[in-house]
């Protein structure tokens, strides 16, 4: 029996051109698992107690209100680990089998509820740091606490741990908010690789509480989340910093079986991250084999297990920060932090916004984009730098992507864009994952092929393979592997019944197990029998709605994809 080669893809490498060098490629040859660590700062003694009343209205001046309501909480770093092996740089998007999904600015508002639609992260990124500190913070760091641009967060914790001492004017009232907000920075959502230090460049923005709040803080995050997915996705890279709360709430409201089993709290007006505050107080165990759990989880994913537009029902109950612009989130526009630019690609997840997923246009960013750094660039104003990026930025309302509406997300494997997708790909990271998608993908050709309208035209040899393959990867070719000659008749020896006549005399025994047990009628397995034919030109799979009736996002025929293809393109 000839041998078939399972290609987990992509088939056509346009589009994943770094493969051969992704973390999915050293899995998928036999590497050993690998479990990144999360960085992020221990927990601070600002944030063990209530937000204090004194600095409540500076931090809605400043923007950060409501991302300082979520708790600490801790991270798993097996799921994380598992998502960057589905991140692809070239995109921006996890590769999930039922197409792309991604972290987007909308996620960002609803989850921290950082602003989204303002001015970029960016600036000068040197400058001396000890006066910077002194004229902000109102003290003078020793030397040993400075390191380059950095601060180390330690200091922060001794000096502005008790909010008393520090309410005596406004202005200590303005030096205290500016700590509390670094801290949060350096904290949990612009964490860097040593958990210790936080990066300077932020405190020059937090100077005017009331213009920082006119900052687009959210892209600024994202952006830097972007950056250490990308980079993480090489497999000798065993850390990640960035806001790893962001992606673990992210698969907890995108993929709510991967949530603790508790829900959040029903706490209105805060971002949603805030309603998991005290959802965990202790790291469950992390046992080794817990990545290949979600390794093999995420290969299986069904089309119903993703949802795409989690936080609908939510809407009412969020502050009005939350989604302010919205539009803006359905826009591809470049990401800032300052020397850091990364694309955000909203026509890849159209779904995630309710509307219909055409094949996407090719990603527009620049792969040296992810090589640069702050590196020898001193004096370095990226606000000139990066120009061209911040004037994309700054159009953003132009660049904001509308399509037809749809109504259900899942689509089907005949559809445009899934045919597309499936090319383009990588379907499985883990082998053993592979061998059961072939057979499905075998039994759904034969399915389709040997249909009445393809019958004619079906190619039984073929078939004939597949499914010899299929028993190949199942482990069950022996079933088809038949003896080259019969076996032997067997002898029987002929013996009479062997009767014990004392047992159960006088007694209630001796009448065989059935007596004390109950009798149960076998009930029949009884499969629901798939159509013989999709309808023509069905673009999603038809859906129960919750009121019992079927409904289905048709195209007729090529002439209206066309025109929905033409109505529904991109705004400039």
């Amino acid at each position: 029996m000839s041998r078939e080669i399972v290609h987990p893809g992509p088939i056509d490498d346009s589009l994943l051109r770094l493969q051969p060098f992704h973390i999915s490629e050293h899995i998928w040859n036999g590497a050993k698992n690998r479990v990144v660590k999360v960085r992020r700062a221990t927990q601070s003694e600002l944030r063990e107690v209530e937000i204090p009343d004194a600095i409540r209205d500076l931090l809605e001046r400043a923007g950060f209100m409501g991302v300082a309501q979520i708790s600490y909480f801790p991270v798993d770093n097996h799921l994380i680990s598992a998502l960057v092996e589905r991140w692809r740089p070239e995109t921006h998007t996890f590769h999930m089998p039922f197409g792309e999904c991604t972290i987007t600015l909308e996620d960002v508002a609803m989850l921290l509820g950082l602003k989204i639609s303002g001015a970029p992260i960016t600036g000068y990124a040197t400058m001396d740091w000890a006066a910077l500190v002194q004229r902000l913070l109102g003290m003078t760091p020793p030397e040993s606490v400075l390191v380059g641009g950095r601060l180390r967060m330690s200091w922060i914790d001794r000096h502005f741990s008790d909010v008393s001492e520090h309410v005596h004017s406004q202005e200590q009232l303005e030096r205290y908010t500016r700590a509390f907000i670094l801290r949060m920075i350096g904290g949990y959502l612009l964490t860097d690789h040593s958990s210790s230090f936080v990066s300077l460049r932020y405190l020059a923005l937090l100077e005017d509480l009331d213009a920082c709040g006119h900052m687009s803080w959210g892209s600024c995050v994202l952006a830097n989340m972007y950056r250490e997915l990308c980079v993480c996705t090489n497999y000798d890279h065993k850390e990640i910093g960035g806001s790893a709360i962001l992606v673990q709430l992210w698969a907890w409201y995108r993929l709510p079986v991967l949530a603790p089993p508790h829900p959040p709290l029903s706490t209105f007006h805060v971002p949603l991250g805030a309603r998991w505050n005290r959802a965990l107080h202790k790291p469950k165990e992390e046992k080794k084999d817990k990545i290949v759990k979600y390794r093999k989880y995420f290969d299986r994913l069904k089309r119903g297990d993703f949802v795409w537009q989690p936080y609908l029902e939510l809407l009412p109950t969020l502050p009005p920060y939350c989604f302010e612009d919205s539009q803006v989130w359905r826009s591809t526009v470049p990401l800032i932090n300052f020397h850091i630019v990364e694309y955000h690609y909203a026509d890849r997840v159209m779904r995630q916004f309710g509307m219909v997923q055409h094949i996407p246009a090719p990603p527009i960013h620049s792969e040296k984009l992810h090589d640069l750094s702050l590196r020898g660039k001193d004096n370095m104003d990226w606000s000139r730098m990066h120009v061209q990026f911040v004037q994309e930025w700054q159009s953003r309302f132009h660049r904001v992507w509308t399509q037809a509406a749809c109504d259900t997300p899942h689509l089907s494997n005949n559809s445009e864009y899934m045919v597309w997708y499936r090319k383009h790909t990588k379907r499985w990271i883990s082998p053993s994952s592979a061998k059961k998608g072939y057979v499905t993908d075998v039994l759904e050709h034969m399915y389709h092929g040997t249909s009445e309208k393809h019958r004619h035209s079906f190619d039984f040899t073929a078939m004939h393979e597949s499914i010899g393959h299929c028993l190949q990867l199942q482990d069950e070719v022996s079933r088809v592997s038949f003896p080259s000659t019969p076996a032997p008749p067997a002898t029987l020896v002929k013996a009479d019944p062997v009767e014990v006549e004392y047992i159960g005399a006088g007694r209630r025994e001796g009448r065989g197990l059935s007596r004390r047990r109950r009798r149960v009628e076998h009930q029949d397995l009884q499969m629901p029998v798939p159509p013989t034919e999709p309808p023509a030109g069905t673009y999603y799979l038809t859906t129960l709605t919750p009121y019992g009736d079927i409904t289905q996002y048709v195209y007729g025929s090529a002439q209206d994809i066309s025109a929905c293809e033409t109505s529904g393109s991109k705004s400039a």
